[in-house]
């Protein structure tokens, strides 16, 4: 059904412009944390 497929697309666009995103801001955040504290 196109619901479906709508839904699976919904969740694919939030991961991939949400959580990448996210996960690349704490992952450089971190190692700034690191070096700083070096």
């Amino acid at each position: 059904t196109p619901e479906v497929h709508n839904e699976s697309f919904v969740i694919y666009m939030f991961l991939v412009h949400f959580v990448t995103p996210l996960t690349i801001i704490f992952f450089c955040y971190g190692r700034l944390v690191c070096t700083v504290k070096a």
